[in-house]
């Protein structure tokens, strides 16, 4: 229970916008819902830069889902690292967005010189 209370209280600290999770009664696993459009499959590799790991929620649903859905694992870190560890998931997430944004087309449309 310590180690899950301190990576909800990491993520609550430390998590972008948008990002949203499950309390777990018991287990050793934090489900979370990455904001609309992100995978987790390309979170996992900006991840892994900042030497963080997660597992794709996809693995988990056998007719190809859960591709915005990640698990993240208490039961292994010592309660000192966890917030180390989501703080550089939160650095991971927040690249990944800004990826994202610098790659969508405007939305802006010029009428008569108005926008």
């Amino acid at each position: 229970r310590q180690r899950r209370d301190a990576m909800l209280a990491a993520l609550t600290e430390h998590g972008p916008a948008g990002l949203e999770w499950d309390e777990p009664q018991g287990g050793f696993n934090l489900w979370c819902r990455l904001p609309t459009g992100l995978k987790a499959r390309q979170l996992m590799a900006e991840a892994a830069r900042q030497s963080v790991a997660l597992v794709p929620g996809e693995v988990f649903y056998p007719d190809g889902g859960g591709q915005e859905e990640m698990r993240l694992n208490f039961s292994c870190p010592p309660v000192a690292l966890i917030e180390e560890g989501i703080q550089r998931l939160g650095v991971a997430l927040t690249t990944l967005m800004r990826h994202r944004e610098r790659e969508e087309p405007s939305c802006a449309i010029s009428l008569n010189g108005f926008t």
